[in-house]
C-alpha cells in the first residue's frame, strides 16, 4: 500500500490529498483508454478524484499504465479486503493498517522510505524539482499539458471523461513518466512561474531568459497585490479549460483587489491559450483557418485567443 500511495505521489505527482481521498467508486469507474503515442498503441487507465485536501472543487486526474493498474487491481482485491472491520469507512480506497482511512500519505512515504533506508523525497519537492525540469525540455503546450496534470482541474469529474480531455490526460501522463535527471535542473525555473510570467505578455523566448525572470518574481514578492493574486490562483488554479472566477466571486476575496485579480486571471489564461496553440504549429506556418479551426477543436466557449495574437506570436518565434 506504501509504494502505491509512493506511485500516486512521487511518480504521477498527485497531492497527498488524492491518495487519502481516493474513493472506491472513482476506481471502479474508471476508463479504460486506448491512446496512441509515437505510433505505438497503448493501453491506458484514467482515474479521476473529485476530493482532495488542497481544493475540494477540483477534480484530480491521473492515467495509469496496465501494469501499474494490475498492482492496484491486486491491492483493491486481495489486500484491502484483509484490512477492512467493522469501523472502516466503506468507499474510501486505501485502508490502513487499524482499517481506518488513510490520515496523512505524507508521513507513509517518510516511513517507506526509512524502512528502505532511501532519502526522503516529499510530495512538494518530487513536483518542483519536475516542474524545473521541463522548462528546457517540453514545449509550451507540453509545458500546459504538464501544469494542468499537476495542478488539476475545476472540470467535473465527468467532463474528465470526455474524448478529447481523456487523451489530454494520457498525453500529460506521458509527459510525466518521461521526465529524467538534467545537470542544470536546480538552476533552471519552474513551469509555474512561466504561468505566472505569461500574465505580463512575455513571449516564449522572454520566458526562456533567467535573469529577467528572476527579476521579476523578485518584484512581485515585494508587491503585496502580486502576492496576493498569487495565493488567489490557489484558490482559482490556472488551466486551459477552467471558465475562470467570475468579476463578482473575484471580489468576495477581495473587495479592493478582486477586479485586478478577475481581469489578470482571464489575462493570464488568454496566454496560456494562445501559446498552446502556437506549440502546435513549431514546424511550419499554419493558415488563419487552421489557427481558428484548432481553436473551436478546444471546446473553449470565452476567453478565446485571437487568432492574430497566435499569428503574431508564431510570426516572433520564427525570427528567434
Amino acid at each position: 500500500m506504501f509504494y502505491l500511495e509512493a506511485l500516486l505521489v512521487l511518480r504521477h505527482l498527485q497531492r497527498p490529498g488524492v491518495v487519502q481521498n481516493m474513493t472506491v467508486s472513482e476506481w471502479t469507474e474508471r476508463i479504460h483508454y486506448k491512446y496512441t503515442w509515437e505510433n505505438n498503441p497503448l493501453d491506458l487507465t484514467v482515474v479521476a478524484v473529485a476530493e482532495h485536501k488542497t481544493a475540494t472543487h477540483q477534480v484530480a486526474t491521473f492515467a495509469l499504465t496496465a501494469e501499474e493498474e494490475q498492482w492496484f487491481k491486486v491491492y483493491f482485491e486481495k489486500i484491502r479486503p484483509t484490512l477492512l472491520n467493522r469501523k472502516s469507512p466503506k468507499d474510501i480506497f486505501f485502508i490502513s493498517s487499524t482499517g481506518r482511512k488513510i490520515y496523512n500519505a505524507s508521513n507513509d512515504l517518510r516511513r517507506l522510505h526509512r524502512r528502505f533506508k532511501i532519502p526522503n523525497v516529499s510530495s512538494q519537492l518530487a513536483r518542483r524539482i519536475c516542474e524545473t525540469w521541463t522548462v528546457a525540455q517540453y514545449s509550451d503546450s507540453e509545458r500546459y499539458l504538464f501544469a494542468k496534470y499537476l495542478a488539476h482541474t475545476s472540470a467535473t469529474a465527468d467532463r474528465c471523461y470526455r474524448e478529447k480531455t481523456l487523451g489530454d490526460i494520457c498525453h500529460a501522463s506521458i509527459l510525466v513518466s518521461q521526465i529524467g535527471a538534467s545537470k542544470d535542473v536546480e538552476n533552471q525555473p519552474s513551469s509555474s512561474r512561466i504561468l505566472a510570467s505569461t500574465s505580463s505578455g512575455a513571449t516564449s523566448t522572454e520566458l526562456q531568459q533567467p535573469a529577467n525572470r528572476k527579476h521579476e518574481e523578485d518584484a512581485q514578492s515585494k508587491n503585496p497585490r502580486e502576492e496576493a493574486f498569487r495565493k488567489f490562483t490557489e484558490m482559482y488554479p490556472l488551466d486551459l479549460d477552467s471558465l475562470g472566477p467570475a468579476p463578482k466571486t473575484a471580489k468576495t476575496v477581495s473587495k479592493v483587489h478582486g477586479q485586478y485579480f478577475s481581469d489578470k486571471w482571464r489575462k493570464t489564461q488568454n496566454n496560456m491559450r494562445a501559446d498552446y496553440i502556437v506549440g502546435h504549429f513549431k514546424k511550419r506556418k499554419p493558415s488563419n483557418e487552421e489557427v481558428k479551426r484548432l481553436i473551436e477543436s478546444k471546446g473553449w466557449k470565452q476567453n478565446l485567443p485571437k487568432v492574430n495574437k497566435i499569428m503574431e506570436k508564431l510570426w516572433h518565434s520564427s525570427k528567434t
